[in-house]
């Protein structure tokens, strides 16, 4: 990806999404706004992979093929103003709260034993300064497969 500069633009949480996690006209705004003030890279915010792994009211998906058209639309404005965008991939998993969602949080040890997957390890660090290489290795087997299609849908909307 070849930008125009080097001011990246984080992600961030703006609560600006529609309620079922499509791109409103008001975030895409705010991308665009970013875009004409000279950013080169705008990080969008944390978008859930799935409806359980939502975290936030207001977050941004991309959950579903229903998503695109309107982060197709936001893309193709923030490339108008030649800067790039990504997408930051989400899932709020054990941490998802079921009232907002209406559907079970992930329990790291139901995932394991429908899948055969270990889930993501956190540990916190044994000491306060650095993690010792082999704590290092304990991170992530194995990729959910949740997130592979949406990774795809990424690639082509962004």
């Amino acid at each position: 990806m070849k930008l125009t500069n080097r001011f990246v633009r984080s992600a961030t949480y703006e609560g600006m999404a529609a309620g079922d996690g499509i791109c409103t006209p008001a975030l895409r705004e705010k991308m665009v706004e970013l875009a004409a003030g000279g950013v080169g890279l705008i990080i969008t915010s944390h978008s859930f992979v799935s409806p359980e792994g939502r975290a936030r009211p207001l977050q941004l998906g991309i959950h579903s093929d229903a998503m695109i058209p309107a982060l197709r639309t936001m893309t193709d404005a923030v490339h108008a103003r030649d800067s790039r965008i990504v997408i930051q991939l989400a899932h709020a998993g054990a941490q998802a709260d079921p009232k907002m969602t209406g559907l079970a949080a992930l329990d790291p040890r139901l995932w394991k034993r429908r899948t055969g997957l270990s889930p993501v390890r956190w540990s916190p660090p044994i000491s306060p300064g650095p993690r010792r290489p082999s704590e290092r290795r304990r991170g992530v087997r194995r990729r959910p497969d949740s997130t592979a299609p949406r990774s795809t849908r990424h690639t082509d909307t962004c």
